[in-house]
């Protein structure tokens, strides 16, 4: 029994997935869910979706794939397609390094079917069934992929929310001494702008004195 995994949309624009693959333009990645895990009450079928894709490439081509697929020593190089137009999509599984003319026959119509599933709303898939056929025409190999699958939607109950977590700036250990140093600095400077205030007023007030004190000796003398 499969797990169930969480639903994701994931767009990919990429110029290349490998040196040796095809280019690609975009990649959807979709889930593939068990109804057997969940309660009928939890999900609503939204329908059947089925989509196909084909590509053509040279007998020749395909044939030296399938050799260098064999023989680890010789290196895998792109092989151009016609029908080939670099949007791959993949249920429940991860991109390979390397897709072969037959996955990439299936990662196109599966391409096809996630953007139907998408369009609707869909939050998975579920009953995958695809299959995949090659046919010889005038020594060309024309690979036809075709894909079938539920869209499933799940049902949430309104009073459930989803919280967003709220994120704190901390400060790090060398901030918080730098900052203590600076207001230790700012703090011994006041003091100091203080105590020369201080000075001042007394100094003035000794002047004021010794002026009374001259002031009073002079009137005497008179």
């Amino acid at each position: 029994m499969k797990k169930i995994l969480f639903p994701f949309f994931a767009i990919l624009s990429l110029a290349f997935l490998s040196c040796a693959s095809a280019p690609i333009k975009n990649i959807y990645h979709y889930p593939e869910i068990d109804l057997d895990d969940l309660s009928s009450d939890k999900y609503e079928i939204l329908g059947e979706i089925t989509e196909d894709a084909k590509i053509t490439v040279k007998k020749s081509d395909l044939n030296n794939e399938q050799k260098n697929l064999n023989s680890p020593e010789l290196a895998l190089t792109y092989i151009p397609a016609i029908g080939d137009n670099g949007n791959y999509g993949f249920i429940d599984k991860d991109s390979e390094k390397y897709l072969t003319l037959f996955d990439r026959a299936l990662a196109l119509a599966e391409f096809k079917l996630i953007e139907v599933a998408e369009y609707n709303h869909a939050d998975a898939l579920t009953c995958v069934r695809s299959n995949v056929k090659a046919v010889e025409i005038n020594s060309q190999i024309v690979i036809a992929a075709y894909v079938t699958a539920y869209a499933v939607k799940l049902t949430v109950p309104s009073k459930n929310k989803i919280e967003r977590p709220i994120y704190v700036l901390s400060t790090s250990k060398n901030d918080s001494t730098s900052a203590e140093k600076s207001n230790q600095k700012s703090k011994k400077q006041t003091e100091e702008v203080e105590e020369e205030a201080d000075d001042d007023t007394q100094e003035d007030e000794a002047y004021e004195e010794t002026d009374e004190s001259e002031a009073g000796i002079i009137e005497e003398n008179e």
